[in-house]
């Protein structure tokens, strides 16, 4: 699945993204798997992943990521 998501912290503060494999990529910051993220991993890291709203803001194409 490809396409745009979210990610929101406890301070109402969003992340948005996007990615080619959108479960893949959501399922990568649940383990934590972001630590050339600073700001992300560490709110994920201090605040625990489930108080971050995760969503999938939109689907898409390939050719359509950047637009």
């Amino acid at each position: 699945m490809i396409g745009i998501y979210k990610i929101t912290s406890l301070k109402d503060k969003p992340y948005i993204g996007q990615s080619i494999n959108l479960l893949s990529r959501i399922e990568g910051y649940r383990r934590l798997e972001c630590k050339k993220q600073p700001k992300i991993y560490n709110s994920l890291k201090k605040h625990g992943v489930k108080s971050h709203k995760f969503e999938i803001i939109c689907e898409c194409e390939l050719e359509e990521l950047d637009q």
